[in-house]
């Protein structure tokens, strides 16, 4: 299995969690890291149908019914073989869904850094607000439950194994709660340097916090001050 360490620790969340249950997707699983890159931090998988049908098709797995595929009660049935095809199917969406990805490796060229994109949460849904209900104790927002926090267990593993250059957490709602879970860990806004600083392994590593800079939200301006605020990070680093 690629990337064993976070992939178990990822799959004894889900059977702890979920044991076969057939209403939940699998979660995210991840190919091997690539270290010393631009790291790109997003909230959550989403589920698409009509997203998932594009990735796969002219592969392997263009037969492949999405909806069934994910389910957590398929997935289980055989984890070494489903969890190696989850795994090479995120290195198809990496390649074909230039919608989300195309942004990402534009400002990583720009840059001079290759890039990897990981999710703090890895519960797959669509819509924030039933996401929520997946890790906020009341199901809207405050506290974390015990399974979100597994996951942010899970996400501080995976800051460590990929010994980021530069964090780009590109989402409101995962800029907020990394804010607040990693408080003792970040921090105050450096004036002078112009992004936060995650203290990690004894480094430091510069830290933007975003919205979403995919699928055309963020305008080519914005995207340029952004590029020269990480290259200016990158050589403070």
């Amino acid at each position: 299995m690629e990337n064993e360490e976070i992939n178990k620790s990822i799959l004894n969340l889900w059977e702890k969690s979920f044991n076969g249950n057939s209403m939940v997707y699998a979660p995210l699983f991840y190919g091997n890291f690539i270290k010393n890159s631009i790291l790109f931090v997003g909230l959550n998988p989403s589920f698409s149908k009509e997203g998932f049908d594009k990735i796969l098709r002219d592969t392997e797995y263009e037969n492949i019914n999405p909806e069934f595929f994910y389910k957590w009660s398929n997935i289980s049935k055989d984890l070494n073989n489903n969890i190696s095809k989850c795994i090479k199917i995120e290195k198809y969406a990496v390649d074909k869904y230039n919608r989300f990805f195309q942004p990402l490796k534009n400002i990583a060229n720009k840059v001079n850094l290759l890039f990897q994109h990981v999710d703090l949460f890895l519960y797959r849904e669509t819509r924030q607000e039933d996401f929520k209900k997946s890790i906020f104790k009341n199901g809207k927002d405050g506290e974390i439950n015990k399974f979100g926090l597994d996951q942010v267990d899970i996400f501080k593993k995976i800051i460590s194994l990929v010994q980021p250059k530069i964090i780009i957490v590109a989402n409101a709602l995962a800029s907020d709660i990394i804010r607040d879970q990693f408080k003792n860990l970040i921090s105050d806004f450096d004036n002078k340097k112009g992004f936060y600083w995650l203290l990690q392994d004894n480094q430091k590593v510069p830290i933007f916090f975003s919205s979403m800079i995919t699928g055309g939200r963020l305008d080519k301006y914005s995207r340029e001050r952004l590029i020269w605020h990480i290259t200016q990070a990158i050589k403070n680093t």
